[in-house]
C-alpha cells in the first residue's frame, strides 16, 4: 500500500454490496443492465473502488515511469479482469484547488493520527479531499478528460465498465463559480437577520459552507442552493456531462438534495433570503433529463437515514447497503 493510500480517508478498494428495490422503482430509473440481471442479488456484481491519485502514485513507484489513466499498463487492467471485477469505481478524478489542500495541511489536530498510520509521514503525503471539487474536469496529473476516455475504452475492451463520482451538494470554496457575480445565488448565502443563521456556517464572503443537518460545516466546501432553478439546471448539465464519460455514477450524499432534507438543513436561511421550496424533486427532474441522452447509465446513491426508498422513487438504480456497513 502506498503512502498516499494510507492517508486517504476511507476505503481505497472495495467490493461493495448494493441495495436495489424494484418495488419502489421509478419509471425514470434505467433498466438493470443485462449482465447484472440475476447476479446483483445472487452471485454478486463486483464494483471495485480505486482511489485514482494514490493508485497512479503506486503504479509510478512500481514501474519507475510516468503513468496516467490513459497509460495504465495492460497487466494492471488484466488483473482487474482476472479478479472478476465487473465495474471499476474510479474515485477522486475531478479537479481540486489549493484552498482545500491548504486547509487539510493546517489541521494540526489530525497530525498525530497521520503519524501513527504512516511512520515517516510528511506534509506532502496530504493530497487534499476529492470531495471539494473546483471544476468537473479530470485532473491534468491523471491525464485529463482524455485520459478518462482512454481508460474507459480500455476497460470496455476487457468487458469492464467505469463508474465516476458526482458530488452535488457542494463545491470547493475556490471553485470557478466562487468569483462569478452572475452565479452568486448558486450558493446559499448569509441572511441579514443575525437570528436566522449560525455564524460558523458561513464564510466571510457570505456563502454557506456545505453541511448535513446533523453535523457541523465542512470548511473546504461551499453549499449549493437547490431552491434556485438556475443552479438546478447547471447541476443537471454537469450530471449529464459526467454520464457521457462513464457507465455508472456514484452520487455523494445524494439524500441531501431531497426537498425535505434541504428544508431541514437550510430552510430557515433560505426563507430569510427570499427562496421557497420547488414543487418537484431535483433528482426526479435531473435524472429524467440525463436519461433522455444516456438511458443506460446506472446511478448509485450514498444515502443515510433510511431514505433509500425516496431515492429509488426519484430514479436511482442502487444505494449503498448502509445498514450492513454500519453494523
Amino acid at each position: 500500500v502506498s503512502r498516499h493510500m494510507q492517508l486517504w480517508d476511507g476505503v481505497v478498494r472495495l467490493a461493495t454490496s448494493v441495495t436495489r428495490d424494484d418495488s419502489v422503482r421509478s419509471p425514470a430509473a434505467a433498466p438493470l443492465p443485462e449482465e447484472m440481471k440475476g447476479s446483483a442479488s445472487s452471485s454478486g456484481y463486483t464494483l471495485y473502488e480505486i482511489s485514482a491519485r494514490p493508485w497512479l502514485y503506486e503504479l509510478r513507484e512500481k514501474y519507475g515511469s510516468e503513468v496516467t489513466l490513459g497509460s495504465v499498463p495492460d497487466a494492471e487492467l488484466q488483473e482487474l479482469k482476472d479478479r472478476a471485477v465487473d465495474m471499476v469505481w474510479l474515485q477522486g478524478v475531478w479537479s481540486l484547488g489549493p484552498a482545500g489542500l491548504e486547509l487539510d495541511r493546517s489541521e494540526h489536530s489530525r497530525m498525530e493520527g497521520y503519524k501513527k498510520a504512516l511512520p515517516g509521514f510528511s506534509e506532502e503525503d496530504i493530497i487534499g479531499s476529492p470531495y471539494a471539487v473546483t471544476k468537473w474536469e479530470a485532473m491534468e496529473e491523471l491525464g485529463g478528460d482524455e485520459g478518462v476516455a482512454e481508460f474507459r475504452k480500455r476497460l470496455k475492451a476487457l468487458g469492464l465498465k467505469l463508474m465516476l463520482d458526482f458530488v452535488p451538494n457542494h463545491r470547493a470554496v475556490d471553485c470557478e463559480w466562487a468569483t462569478d457575480e452572475d452565479k452568486k445565488d448558486y450558493f446559499i448565502r448569509k441572511p441579514e437577520d443575525r437570528n436566522a443563521f449560525y455564524e460558523a456556517d458561513f464564510m466571510s464572503d457570505g456563502r454557506a459552507h456545505g453541511k448535513d443537518p446533523y453535523t457541523g460545516a465542512w470548511p473546504d466546501t461551499a453549499q449549493l442552493n437547490y431552491w434556485n432553478p438556475e443552479l438546478r439546471k447547471a447541476q443537471t448539465d454537469i450530471l449529464t456531462k459526467i454520464a457521457s464519460q462513464c457507465d455508472g455514477i456514484r452520487i455523494d450524499m445524494a439524500m441531501l438534495l431531497i426537498n425535505k432534507v434541504v428544508e431541514q438543513t437550510w430552510g430557515r436561511e433560505l426563507a430569510a433570503t427570499g427562496w421557497s421550496a420547488p414543487g418537484t424533486e431535483f433528482w426526479t427532474d435531473a435524472i429524467a433529463e440525463m436519461r433522455a441522452k444516456f438511458p443506460d447509465t446506472s446511478l448509485m446513491a450514498e444515502v443515510y437515514w433510511e431514505l433509500d426508498s425516496e431515492l429509488f422513487k426519484q430514479g436511482f438504480n442502487f444505494t449503498y447497503d448502509k445498514v450492513l456497513y454500519d453494523i
